[in-house]
C-alpha cells in the first residue's frame, strides 16, 4: 500500500443499520461546511450519497443524503498518519463532542468509511477485491434480506466515475 500510496484498504461494503447512526451524517454535514479544506476535490463523496444527489457538493444547501454503506471494518487496512492527522483528529473530536458514541451507538465502520472517502483522494483507497470473502457475504446478504443496498456495486460505479474526471 506504501508503494503504491493507499492509505486505507478494505475488502468489502455493506450498509449500516440507520437506525444506530440517525445523526451521524448531520453532525459530518456540520464538520465539511465547517472544514472544506480538508475534503479534497477528487474524495469519494459519490460512494456515501443517494442516488438522488449522487452530484451535491457537502457545502450545497441541502446537501448530500447519506446512503448508510461503509466499508466494513473486520479488514481494514489502514496508514496511521491518516487516522492520527488532523483531519480525521478534529473530525472524530467534533463527533465525540456531540455524544453520537455513547447515545446512538456509532460504530468504527461508519465514522472511518465516512472519514476515509470525505478526507482522503479516491485514488488513496484500496479495495482488496480477491472475490473469496465477497462472495460468501453476498449469499448470507441476499438470504438475510434481498431488499439490502448493494453497496459493493455502488462503490465500484463511484470509482468509475470517479477515476473518469
Amino acid at each position: 500500500m506504501r508503494t503504491n500510496n493507499k492509505k486505507y484498504g478494505f475488502v468489502i461494503t455493506l450498509p449500516e443499520y440507520g437506525a444506530t447512526i440517525p445523526t451521524l451524517w448531520q453532525e459530518t454535514v456540520k464538520f465539511a461546511k465547517a472544514n472544506p479544506q480538508y475534503l479534497p476535490a477528487n474524495n469519494s463523496l459519490k460512494y456515501l450519497a443517494t442516488d438522488q444527489t449522487r452530484d451535491r457538493k457537502m457545502s450545497d444547501n441541502p446537501p448530500p443524503e447519506y446512503n448508510n454503506c461503509h466499508f466494513w471494518s473486520n479488514f481494514e487496512v489502514g496508514d496511521l498518519n491518516f487516522w492520527r492527522g488532523e483531519a480525521y483528529s478534529k473530525y472524530f473530536d467534533h463527533l465525540d463532542k456531540t455524544g453520537g458514541f455513547f447515545y446512538e451507538r456509532w460504530g468504527d465502520a461508519p465514522v472511518h468509511s465516512i472519514a476515509a472517502a470525505l478526507f482522503l483522494n479516491t485514488n488513496e483507497i484500496h479495495h482488496f477485491a480477491d472475490g473469496k470473502l465477497s462472495i460468501i457475504l453476498m449469499i448470507i446478504r441476499i438470504r438475510r434480506d434481498y431488499r439490502l443496498i448493494d453497496c459493493s456495486w455502488i462503490y465500484t460505479r463511484s470509482l468509475d466515475e470517479m477515476s473518469s474526471r
